[in-house]
């Protein structure tokens, strides 16, 4: 018997600031839950991430970016090293 396939949902806690790095490379895979399976990485830590706004590029000796950025290649995730870092913002909302 399989098991039933879970609703991807995009993060939402209070805690959480969407436009941060470690939100939008998550969100690029669909979700939380998606992530996880994909990557290998525990939900708390993941949930830990978005909740920091950042992932950092080492843990447990081994690069986390090259990692996420292999698997995002392998599943067509629209994702590059850019993404691990804040953007600068528009230059509109920067002058205004």
């Amino acid at each position: 018997m399989t098991e039933p396939i879970r609703k991807q949902r995009r993060i939402t806690s209070s805690k959480v600031d969407p436009a941060k790095p470690a939100s939008r490379v998550i969100n690029a895979f669909g979700g939380l839950t998606r992530f996880c399976e994909l990557t290998g990485y525990p939900t708390s830590t993941a949930h830990g991430w978005t909740v920091s706004g950042y992932i950092p590029p080492h843990r447990r000796g081994h690069s986390v970016h090259a990692h996420i950025l292999a698997i995002a290649v392998r599943e067509k995730v629209e994702l590059e090293a850019a993404d691990f870092v804040d953007q600068p913002a528009p230059l509109a909302a920067a002058n205004g």
